[in-house]
């Protein structure tokens, strides 16, 4: 579903990068460069992580990583997870990387 609604799930989340990417440019989906990251599986708990490469309005291109987690409680090692996500990616690909995390339980921290 990310996939296809990609567009509106940044304009809605993520109003403030949706306006930086030329979306008049295709996104590509490197659904492949995630899974050589080693990142590829769903762990429950987790319903999507996309990597997608987007240009932005000033011509260079941007890898975005976008992980979504359901949780019921406080997850102490998130932060430490996708940092490990964003790492991998650099490290295997050589290119900087943009974490989205949208957490779908009710804790407003």
């Amino acid at each position: 579903m990310l996939t296809h609604a990609f567009r509106a799930f940044m304009a809605l989340y993520f109003p403030d990068l949706y306006k930086q990417i030329d979306w008049s440019r295709r996104p590509r989906f490197l659904d492949k460069e995630l899974q050589q990251a080693g990142f590829g599986d769903e762990p429950i708990g987790r319903l999507a992580d996309k990597l997608v490469s987007v240009y932005l309005l000033d011509g260079r291109e941007h890898w975005v990583l976008v992980h979504i987690e359901v949780q019921a409680q406080r997850d102490e090692t998130l932060a430490r997870r996708v940092l490990a996500y964003n790492f991998g990616i650099f490290d295997l690909h050589k290119r900087p990387v943009t974490s989205l995390v949208l957490l779908a339980d009710d804790d407003p921290d």
